[in-house]
């Protein structure tokens, strides 16, 4: 059952409990973002600039936007991705070699961003918009945050922009067209 609120959904659980509301959701995430990218600056001892909406330059309709620029030597070196899983606000994110994020594995050791996860592909795309061949991906709580580098896969954004380009001309706009919003 869903319930709305300030212009937000709510998910009611049978119990009457509520489970999850969007708005809350984002108003966390940026109320921790600035706590996070200060976090950040100061482990590892990082410039970051803000930024606003990165517009592709060689496909105009698609874009992102980013956390934060990160700058080395007075440039911009890597984009910034910040998650503040609220499923780790009162517990580690990795606990005894063992992520408690689904969209993390360890694999020879080495903690990972699934390829296969959403954030996997945000951080590739962010990256194919501002040109950039790093992401710092920075999952942030209170006990113990984690950065991981997320290296620019070119095969990866390749079959991904196509897949955006069909579903963007060839369902998203002639959608939008029917229903005589352009």
């Amino acid at each position: 059952m869903s319930v709305q609120t300030d212009n937000s959904t709510t998910t009611q659980l049978p119990s009457g409990g509520l489970k999850y509301n969007y708005s809350s959701v984002v108003f966390l995430h940026f109320a921790y973002v600035g706590v996070a990218i200060d976090a950040y600056k100061q482990m590892f001892d990082k410039e970051v600039i803000k930024s606003g909406l990165v517009i592709c330059q060689f496909i105009p309709w698609l874009c992102a936007s980013p956390d934060g620029l990160v700058l080395k030597n007075g440039k911009i070196d890597a984009v910034l991705e910040i998650k503040c899983p609220i499923s780790c606000r009162s517990k580690p994110i990795v606990e005894n070699g063992i992520p408690n994020l689904k969209y993390l594995l360890v694999e020879n050791g080495i903690l990972k961003l699934k390829k296969s996860s959403m954030y996997f592909t945000q951080c590739q795309i962010l990256m194919y918009c501002t040109g950039l061949l790093t992401c710092e991906f920075f999952i942030y709580n209170n006990i113990e945050p984690v950065a991981l580098t997320i290296q620019r896969d070119e095969l990866f954004l390749t079959n991904t922009v196509k897949k955006i380009e069909t579903f963007f001309f060839n369902y998203y706009l002639p959608g939008l067209a029917s229903r005589q919003l352009l």
